[in-house]
């Protein structure tokens, strides 16, 4: 009700909001459906993908089959204005922005739906992970600031649903146990009020993995969670490997499958070991073009041939199996190659050397600022979006190339949270003020 208030009284603020959503979805419409590699596996419900997207796109098709495109968009669309639209409004409130400030920041918030990705377009989990994880931090701070336990309950259930659409999102779970011993430490809830919250927290985002399971049980016979993290697990490991590195597997048929695919990634120049720092390809690009190749060309297609006469379902789970136990078997004997990967790919992921050691650097600084005693809320929001983006890129690193796919979720909260702070301390200090 404050939220439709709010719009009353700013009448122009709310024409220029609905004018540029009105643009945003007429270029959004006529641009019409963008089909990605990866869009056909959650259009057939593939059992190495979250659940909360495929079942969004099955119940999409029950609803509109002859629209069926136009209607996921149009849902995609209008499901990030009202996650934008609520976190705007959240930061206009809590940094006292002035109107044009923040319509600024909706325009920022909104630039991966009218500049590339254009994720609206896409049948992705970007359009639905997005405006979610806007809508996750708006109720956690609102429940913190506020000590409204609803609220702060309703941030809990909208990070499981976030990490069942992308688990990727599971970087937050550890931020949110921080969060949480903020709250106990800091007395920001009485005792009862924080047991009610801790117990909570707990069996909500534990659920996530057991609803993970039983969607799994109903649609392929199958109480697993996705078959998904070996193949990842795995891609980093068969980079930094070379075919003499089998003997340290004592099965013989994963022995087989692991020389046919380090042979396969050397052939083909998607290992390490076929880089040339003297040529005049990046490394960063090598490795990225690597890893795309190494996941759905050598390990699908080697693996593929093992178990050829089995069903998908199957078929994926013996994947998963065998990449993992790969992994766990040569870790040990990779793991110095393989760290130091893991820290170039968060390098490069951001920005170099200025992005790398200035996010550490800033994020440093907000920790001693932090036990030293300042928790002003500006303090705090700056640390939790920072610590955001660090651990998604971290999170990330651990089994994809670090590319903007996967971090333009925290690159924008940390750009908009970190103006709207400086903005902030520009207008409500003398530095706006005319001098005499």
């Amino acid at each position: 009700m404050t939220f439709i208030n709010n719009l009353k009284k700013n009448r122009l603020y709310s024409l220029l909001v609905v004018i540029l959503y009105f643009a945003i979805a007429i270029l959004t419409l006529t641009r019409g459906i963008i089909i990605g590699a990866d869009s056909k596996t959650y259009l057939n419900s593939s059992i190495f993908r979250s659940p909360v997207y495929p079942i969004f796109l099955q119940l999409s098709k029950l609803i509109s089959v002859q629209f069926f495109y136009q209607f996921v968009i149009i849902f995609q669309l209008l499901l990030g204005f009202y996650g934008v639209t609520r976190f705007s409004s959240f930061l206009k409130a809590q940094f006292k922005l002035n109107k044009y400030l923040a319509f600024l920041m909706i325009f920022i918030l909104l630039t991966p739906y009218f500049i590339a990705p254009y994720i609206a377009n896409r049948i992705m989990t970007e359009p639905f992970a997005y405006p979610i994880f806007l809508l996750t931090i708006t109720y956690l701070f609102q429940g913190i600031l506020t000590k409204n336990l609803k609220k702060l309950i309703i941030s809990f259930f909208l990070l499981a649903l976030l990490a069942l659409t992308r688990t990727q999102f599971l970087f937050m779970y550890p931020l949110l146990v921080a969060i949480l011993l903020y709250l106990y430490c800091y007395k920001i809830f009485n005792k009862r009020e924080m047991i009610k919250i801790s117990f909570l927290s707990i069996i909500i985002l534990s659920s996530a993995f057991m609803a993970e399971k039983c969607y799994n049980y109903i649609v392929f016979g199958k109480f697993i969670s996705v078959p998904f993290t070996g193949i990842q697990l795995a891609g980093n490991l068969l980079y930094v490997s070379s075919s003499q590195d089998s003997i340290f597997l004592s099965d013989a048929t994963e022995r087989r499958l692991f020389i046919k695919m380090t042979s396969a990634a050397e052939k083909g120049g998607a290992a390490l070991n076929t880089f040339h720092p003297l040529g005049k390809e990046s490394f960063i690009n090598h490795y990225k073009k690597s890893m795309n190749s190494i996941y759905w060309e050598i390990i699908y297609n080697t693996i593929q041939n093992e178990y050829q006469l089995q069903k998908q379902p199957d078929l994926w789970i013996n994947i998963d199996k065998t990449t993992l136990s790969i992994w766990k078997n040569l870790i040990s004997h990779k793991s110095e190659a393989i760290f130091r990967l893991y820290i170039e790919n968060i390098y490069f992921g951001l920005g170099g050397m200025v992005g790398f050691w200035g996010n550490l650097s800033i994020l440093l600084y907000l920790i001693y600022l932090f036990f030293k005693g300042n928790h002003k809320n500006e303090t705090i929001f700056l640390l939790f979006a920072m610590s955001c983006h660090l651990l998604n890129t971290a999170f990330v690193a651990l089994v994809e190339p670090v590319t903007s796919r996967y971090i333009f979720y925290t690159e924008i909260l940390l750009f908009v949270v970190t103006s709207s702070i400086l903005i902030s301390f520009i207008e409500h200090s003398d530095l706006s003020k005319p001098n005499v």
